[in-house]
């Protein structure tokens, strides 16, 4: 009698484990992250981004970043356009102009950094010992190399601006393309005269002697654009609430960098650009819009620089350029959370 009692008692425990399993429903796996490739330069400007991924507010919107390495926002227009390339990151430019005018879907969809008075995160750069006898002026700069990331972009734009204040143009100098990590070596070595730098490289070329500064930007390019973000085909028009979702992201990680360079921030920017905390902390902290809005006027600003330096051949409406409604999508999701 207590054989067959237990036997029926196992039997009864299975049934109801069985039932159990049937009725109550598995969790269901959590799906894999979505996979965004974002242009990669080891800039202070880059610092949103870098924040977005080290504090894990892109794994929050179910986006894995992979990083692509670029010299400069110019670089990535053709990829973004090709589809290589989801998030562009960088400079406009004439290429980027030039490519929406011929009917690419790339466009600028957040601000990633402008010019303010005293700003001195991006400026002209001199050698040290360019001129013999005391320090160097924008007017030693005649006839000599000077090095931009991009020709046609904002560095483009600003040493147009600084050689202006010495009675100089563009074509007054020797212009040299060379990435901004390259930039700092090459005035060292004496192979350039100067450049315009971005940081962390302004500071770093000061701290190691390699370069005096010449003009900040600040003080010939106050209000305008330094950087934006970009979208292609992939997120415009393919996977547009993956572009939503990375926005999200971007704007959060955007009010922790505009809180400055505070301990963790100043962490993360060494971390991805480098270069030491030292260096990141005393360096300028690049000035950007919270909510990531884009300047409309400073663009069409830009955009007319261009088309007299014959850089690109029409003007284009700056609905065409810009498409804001990511941002203002992001903003709104934020607002409510």
């Amino acid at each position: 009698m207590d054989t067959r009692f237990r036997l029926a008692r196992a039997l009864l425990a299975l049934a109801l484990a069985a039932l159990v399993q049937m009725v109550v429903p598995v969790e269901a796996a959590a799906p894999p992250p979505t996979t965004v490739r974002v242009a990669f330069t080891p800039l202070q400007a880059w610092g949103p981004l870098f924040i977005g991924e080290a504090e894990g507010f892109f794994a929050r919107e179910g986006i894995k970043i992979e990083w692509v390495t670029f010299a400069g926002g110019a670089d990535t227009i053709a990829v973004l356009i090709q589809g290589q390339l989801d998030v562009g990151a960088g400079a406009a430019s004439a290429g980027f102009f030039n490519a929406v005018a011929a009917g690419g879907r790339v466009r600028i969809v957040a601000d990633k950094g402008h010019v303010e008075p005293g700003f001195r995160a991006v400026s002209l750069v001199a050698r040290r010992g360019l001129r013999v006898g005391g320090p160097p002026t924008v007017a030693d700069l005649k006839g000599r190399k000077v090095a931009v990331n991009t020709v046609g972009a904002i560095a483009h734009y600003i040493l147009a601006k600084a050689l202006a204040r010495a009675g100089l143009r563009v074509d007054d100098v020797e212009l040299v393309r060379l990435p901004f990590p390259s930039m700092v070596a090459a005035l060292q070595q004496g192979s350039i005269d100067a450049a315009i730098l971005s940081e962390p490289f302004v500071t770093q070329a000061i701290q190691i002697g390699a370069g005096t500064l010449l003009v900040p930007a600040g003080d010939v390019a106050p209000g305008e654009p330094i950087a934006f973000l970009f979208y292609g085909p992939n997120l415009l028009d393919r996977s547009p609430e993956v572009g939503r979702r990375f926005m999200v992201a971007y704007l959060r990680a955007l009010r922790q960098y505009v809180q400055g360079p505070t301990d963790r921030n100043v962490r993360v920017v060494a971390e991805y650009t480098k270069i030491s905390s030292d260096v990141v902390r005393q360096g300028d902290w690049f000035p950007m819009y919270a909510d990531g809005h884009v300047n409309i006027n400073a663009i069409r600003r830009f955009q007319d620089w261009l088309y007299d330096l014959q850089l690109i051949g029409v003007r284009m409406p700056v609905t065409t350029l810009v498409d804001p409604s990511f941002q203002a999508y992001a903003a709104e999701a934020l607002a409510a959370r």
